[in-house]
């Protein structure tokens, strides 16, 4: 069998010492005539000896492996409010859309934005939602949302659109089933309102979402 040499994390494991009682197969042991060159026996742990998972940057290290020694190795886990900003608003419709598929009356959704706030209070205003709350965590905030099934469908218009005061009826042929049935949420110079609040003030803006209901 191999001779134990000490690794690059300090300890001697050639195969099988993490504790965990491991014994590689013999047909697999570098510097023997059975060595295998290729396929799922030729690649070790460096660590403990089980089968390498992870073999980028060269690191011929299992999963369990890399967990205990990746943060001294100079990795770092990146948390949802460590990473690039998402879009809000989708990951609000969708969550939204989601929980009333699934006929449940309250969600959660993270983190928060300050449109978001304003979609919800239109929402809630129109009588698409019961209501909603809004917690600082200081890491990014959440919503807990009461719904009443009132949502057949929801989502949001990406790229947001610029419409004109007199263009929403073309608007509501594309993402509403029929005539005045549903709303688009419009944000403007005077805040996010439904398109039908918009057109009675004659004001336009950007198209952020969708949302209606239909009786079956």
């Amino acid at each position: 069998m191999a001779e134990k040499q000490k690794d690059m994390f300090g300890k001697n494991r050639n195969y099988g010492d993490r504790g965990t009682g491991y014994t590689p197969r013999k047909q697999s042991i570098p510097g023997t005539t059975n060595e295998k060159r290729y396929g799922r026996g030729a690649r070790w742990c460096r660590r403990c000896g089980c089968y390498v998972s992870i073999q980028k940057y060269d690191l011929l290290l299992c999963r369990q492996c890399f967990r205990e020694v990746a943060t001294s190795l100079g990795f770092k886990k990146l948390r949802w409010y460590d990473m690039p900003a998402m879009n809000v608003l989708a990951n609000l419709f969708v969550t939204i859309y989601n929980t009333e598929a699934r006929r449940k009356g309250e969600c959660v959704v993270l983190p928060t934005s300050k449109i978001g706030t304003n979609v919800l209070e239109t929402l809630k205003k129109d009588g698409y939602i019961k209501d909603y709350e809004r917690t600082e965590d200081n890491r990014g905030g959440k919503y807990k949302i009461n719904l009443i099934a009132k949502i057949t469908k929801c989502g949001a218009i990406s790229p947001r659109f610029k419409v004109k005061k007199d263009e929403y009826l073309e608007w509501e042929k594309q993402y509403l089933p029929s005539f005045n049935r549903g709303m688009l949420i419009v944000t403007t110079n005077q805040g996010v309102m439904s398109h039908h609040e918009a057109a009675n003030k004659g004001l336009g803006g950007f198209l952020v979402g969708y949302v209606y209901w239909v009786s079956w």
